[in-house]
């Protein structure tokens, strides 16, 4: 069975052909995959991130919502070294990040978030693949109406899964759905369609030197900007400069 060492290593001749690990030291966030940070001798300092099974497709669309931000302009993201794929697992290979925070941080994240926002994404809501909200798979058809879109791809599906997996009883599965029955009262039918992170919380959010944000760990697709920024509330929320 190959090493995780041995994979990143692999992985590093494919992509960055001469390239020499010096160390690699594991990194936070890892509750899904084991992340790494990988020291090269030429200096340079790059984050590994290994899975096998399923965590593989998890890689995959990781990269291709990172990808699809970084063409836009509008948000740092780290750049996709690449993706190696082999029977044994898979390793993404990502740009590593890290910098000061300045008082001016968050507030040029909130402003590139607004580009990202404002810029067109198309007619419909959706994507073009499915991907994962963390581990939890994400289904993602197109839509003409934001309201049937949340009802049939998001929060319907979140509702049937918690509610099969005994997670609500039935007096919080029925309030749920009242929640459910009132979106149209709740939510615009078509809202300007802006290309999502998907999953932005202040965990997914990091320094990317000169004092910039970068944001991490995208769940893309297209829907109302608002969902990125209602998004940011949990788990503490982010500096109300953003």
């Amino acid at each position: 069975m190959p090493t995780q060492e041995s994979l990143i290593e692999v992985a590093l001749q494919r992509f960055l052909p001469g390239a020499t690990v010096l160390s690699t030291t594991p990194l936070g966030g890892g509750g899904i995959h084991e992340v790494r940070a990988v020291r090269l001798e030429d200096g340079r300092v790059i984050v590994a991130k290994i899975g096998g099974g399923a965590a593989v497709a998890m890689l995959e669309t990781e990269a291709l919502g990172l990808e699809a931000l970084g063409a836009t302009g509008a948000v740092r993201v780290p750049e996709v070294l690449g993706m190696d794929r082999a029977d044994a697992g898979a390793v993404l290979l990502l740009e590593h990040l890290d910098g000061p925070v300045e008082p001016s941080s968050w507030r040029r994240l909130g402003e590139a978030l607004a580009d990202l926002h404002d810029q067109d994404a198309g007619e419909c809501y959706g994507f073009d693949h499915d991907n994962f909200l963390g581990a939890t798979s994400q289904v993602n058809g197109w839509h003409e109406d934001w309201i049937a879109f949340n009802d049939g791809y998001r929060l319907g599906p979140q509702l049937r899964e918690a509610r099969d997996a005994g997670r609500l009883d039935a007096a919080e599965a029925r309030a749920v759905q009242g929640v459910l029955d009132r979106l149209d009262r709740l939510l615009p039918g078509r809202p300007h369609p802006s290309l999502l992170h998907g999953d932005l919380w202040s965990g997914n959010i990091v320094p990317a030197g000169a004092g910039a944000l970068a944001v991490l760990d995208p769940a893309c697709s297209v829907g109302d900007g608002w969902a990125d920024i209602a998004m940011l509330r949990l788990f503490g929320g982010v500096p109300s400069s953003l």
